[in-house]
């Protein structure tokens, strides 16, 4: 885990940059929506964002669930400077959030029970995966969600790109916004790259990873062109 603190420390100031874009923040949007298809997200009172890096994903739990305590975390202390500094910035209006370091295989034993956990590409950069899904499924209160976003080692980027080039929603908000839109394809082609190294997931792996973990309720299907995958699961209760 040591390893992934000094990359990412080392790399706060790039990832800021590329993420820091309305694109991106709509793909947590997306994991909002899928749960709402089955949850009264009224309910929802403590959300944990694990490996939130500069806030941009804790910022858009905070705007989606206005009645919730959001706590972002990341194991980087420059990825949580930076998420603090932006929040006394441009998101000093969000008030029911907060960001604290911590590391996903020991988080602080004062923590509330979770009735949201979203994660936001990271799970496949850690090496015992099943030791942190275990522990986040212990962080959730009984029928707590875990959400999920995590590179495809199925997906196609060549395949992506023709898709996105011939949706016309896509190609509009492209014209409409070309400097957030290149951020976007620069952070999917890096995202990409990072995750050809660290052994991205399929479908059925990520699955049984779940399943070890004691969740049940469990859904996992492609977005972003095949790229990603967004998990859904449950703990019992």
């Amino acid at each position: 885990m040591s390893s992934n603190r000094t990359f990412f420390n080392l790399t706060a100031s790039g990832y800021d940059l590329l993420t820091h874009q309305a694109l991106w923040s709509a793909q947590v949007e997306r994991l909002i929506d899928a749960l709402g298809e089955s949850d009264d997200l009224s309910r929802v009172r403590h959300v944990l964002d694990v490996g939130c890096g500069p806030g941009q994903s804790a910022f858009g739990l905070a705007r989606r669930l206005p009645h919730a305590q959001i706590l972002g975390v990341d194991v980087a202390d420059r990825m949580i400077a930076r998420a603090r500094q932006h929040h006394r910035g441009r998101y000093s209006a969000l008030k029911n959030l907060r960001f604290e370091r911590a590391d996903v295989y020991a988080l602080p034993a004062d923590l509330p029970p979770f009735d949201l956990i979203v994660g936001h590409s990271f799970l496949y950069l850690l090496p015992d995966r099943k030791g942190a899904l275990s522990a986040l499924g212990a962080a959730l209160g009984p029928g707590g969600r875990l959400a999920l976003l995590e590179p495809n080692a199925d997906a196609s980027l060549p395949h992506a790109t023709a898709g996105a080039l011939t949706n016309p929603d896509a190609r509009q908000h492209a014209l409409r916004h070309p400097v957030s839109t290149g951020r976007f394809a620069l952070s999917m082609v890096g995202w990409r790259l990072a995750s050809r190294s660290r052994a991205p997931m399929r479908q059925s792996t990520l699955r049984t990873l779940l399943q070890g973990a004691g969740l049940v309720d469990i859904s996992v299907r492609p977005t972003l062109g095949d790229l990603g995958l967004m998990a859904i699961a449950r703990r019992k209760g």
